[in-house]
């Protein structure tokens, strides 16, 4: 996670090199069972089963908390620990989901925020809550470093950073908004897609068709006809950045008829009518796990789908493996960079971290 590594030697002290601007190489003495090395930081288990932390500790990151543990994992932002009796424990993150009901979920790259039954926003990131907009919202997306959500009224409200225009929603009546890397696109009432940001401009528009759905990636987005079939596309290129081929995956779709797409940073997925899933990347066609689904989201380098009988799964972009999640029946999830969460069937969020190490915290 960060540029200093550690081990275990055979008599059971930790030693650790690399960068030390935070002190995250100076393991203290003693014997221990396992360690792991974060961005700044790095935590351990002694044989005594006491958990130990060192390095950055400007917000409470190296804070271990007392008790009997087995092992631990520290991420980009956040540390969790299995204590012996096989709860998890996790510290100074983006995992801790707000109590309460809740109708869907949105992780981010930076926050994540998500609808309540009552219609109002709930956004929170590793520094805490965030400030929302009132609601009542329908939907909310959270994008790289901006958010849009879509009001009952159909009125779309956007906030965060906006430096290429992507905050500016335009007027009008919405179904669904989608919150991308640099820019937003939503459908309209009346089915047409509409993007704005950046290197959008105000004389292009999207393939002229009606659309149930719509995603937007870091550069080209994708929607779902009213047919089933999918277009992707990327915006013009008479803006200062000028590329020889598409940066982020292929804008060509595979034919067929589906229900719902998602667009990550790498790859792009989407769940077919029949239930199916299909991926594929700028180097054509990705594994995706057979059987029938619900819902996908596609993140930065991992992608969550959610199946028929409920039980999320997710796997590495990259094709290296499955990761692992939480037990339980979501009615959705969501993944962002490093970080997973989902709405249960009972309507509560549950969020798990880097790695695949859960983190049911509520």
């Amino acid at each position: 996670w960060g540029y200093h590594s550690c081990a275990i030697r055979e008599s059971g002290e930790a030693v650790c090199w690399g960068s030390d601007e935070d002190g995250q190489t100076n393991a203290p003495p003693g014997r221990f069972r396992s360690i792991s090395a974060g961005r700044e930081r790095t935590c351990a288990v002694r044989d005594s089963s006491e958990l130990v932390c060192w390095g950055r500790n400007l917000s409470g990151q190296t804070n271990a908390p007392s008790g009997r543990f087995r092992s631990v994992s520290v991420g980009w932002y956040h540390t969790c620990a299995t204590g012996e009796s096989g709860q998890v424990v996790c510290w100074y993150g983006a995992l801790f989901p707000p109590p309460g009901r809740f109708r869907s979920v949105s992780v981010g790259v930076w926050q994540t925020c998500a609808v309540r039954d009552s219609g109002e926003l709930a956004c929170w990131n590793v520094d805490g809550g965030m400030d929302a907009p009132d609601g009542p919202f329908r939907s909310v997306s959270v994008g790289a470093e901006h958010t849009c959500a879509v009001r009952e009224s159909g009125e779309i409200a956007c906030w965060g950073r906006n430096g290429w225009g992507q905050a500016d929603a335009p007027p009008g009546r919405f179904r669904t908004v989608s919150a991308g890397w640099r820019h937003s696109c939503a459908v309209r009432e009346s089915g047409g897609v509409v993007c704005w940001g950046y290197e959008y401009y105000p004389d292009e528009e999207p393939p002229p068709e009606r659309y149930r759905s719509v995603s937007a990636g870091p550069r080209h987005s994708c929607a779902v006809r009213e047919s089933g079939a999918i277009d992707c596309w990327e915006p013009g290129r008479r803006g200062p950045y000028i590329l020889d081929r598409p940066a982020y995956g292929p804008v060509d779709a595979p034919t067929g008829r589906f229900r719902s797409v998602s667009m990550g940073r790498w790859q792009t997925c989407a769940v077919r009518e029949s239930g199916a899933i299909d991926c594929w990347s700028e180097d054509g066609g990705m594994d995706a796990p057979p059987g029938r689904f619900r819902s996908v989201s596609a993140g930065t380098w991992q992608t969550c789908a959610v199946r028929d009988s409920g039980e999320a799964m997710c796997w590495d972009a990259n094709g290296s493996g499955e990761v692992e999640i939480l037990p339980g029946r979501f009615r959705s999830v969501s993944v962002g960079t490093g970080q997973f969460c989902g709405v249960r069937e009972s309507g509560e969020i549950a969020c798990w971290g880097p790695g695949g190490v859960p983190a049911d915290l509520r």
